[in-house]
């Protein structure tokens, strides 16, 4: 989100926004889900697999990112606008969102060290910048998926690990030393390796 999508629109134009709000919406529930389920069930063997899938989806229907598409879709759909004031108050926190968030989150990971942790890391690195949009644009192309959704797809797959495992990883205290690392260091690797992947695979 805090990446992904200025870039594309920067890239692609405003018409993947659809593939994208799709895109992301789908991930964090799936994500949410399936994180929680299977750390639930990792510690309790008679937790009820039912309720870990509804806790799950409680969480995600509370993620701001999916309450954001859900009340943009809903005003779409009904064609509500918004007041001018408040239509300009929302331009200026969108426009001060991502710089407020990514500091935030540099605060966080500065507790880390990025010498722990390092096979864990290095795995994650690998898998997240260069397994990931592979596997992304092989799947489109056995799918027949092609245009503005395969490159809005094969790009947010090239992007670095986001902040909502992050999150996830310090909700749940599980591995969080690794995944601020890889946070971290795909970031700044993805500087090099969007670009090469794209060229690479002809994403754009």
């Amino acid at each position: 989100v805090q990446l992904g999508i200025p870039l594309a629109i920067s890239l692609l134009g405003e018409n993947c926004v659809p593939s994208i709000a799709f895109i992301v919406s789908l991930n964090v529930f799936l994500l949410w889900v399936s994180v929680t389920v299977g750390v639930e069930l990792s510690r309790s063997r008679e937790a009820s697999v039912w309720g870990t899938c509804f806790e799950g989806l409680w969480r995600t229907i509370k993620n701001p990112v999916i309450i954001g598409i859900l009340l943009g879709l809903l005003s779409s759909w009904a064609d509500i606008g918004l007041p001018e004031p408040f239509e300009k108050s929302l331009t200026l926190l969108s426009a001060s969102a991502t710089p407020v968030a990514l500091f935030s989150v540099g605060t966080g990971l500065s507790r880390y060290k990025l010498s722990s942790h390092v096979r864990l890391t290095g795995a994650s690195i690998f898998l997240k910048l260069f397994i990931q949009p592979a596997t992304v644009f092989i799947l489109c192309f056995l799918f027949e998926i092609t245009g503005i959704e395969r490159q809005a797809a094969c790009l947010l797959a090239s992007l670095p690990v986001g902040v909502n495992v992050y999150i996830m990883a310090q909700e749940f205290e599980v591995i969080e030393g690794p995944v601020a690392n890889a946070l971290l260091l795909t970031t700044c690797l993805s500087m090099l390796t969007v670009p090469l992947m794209t060229s690479l695979f002809n994403f754009l």
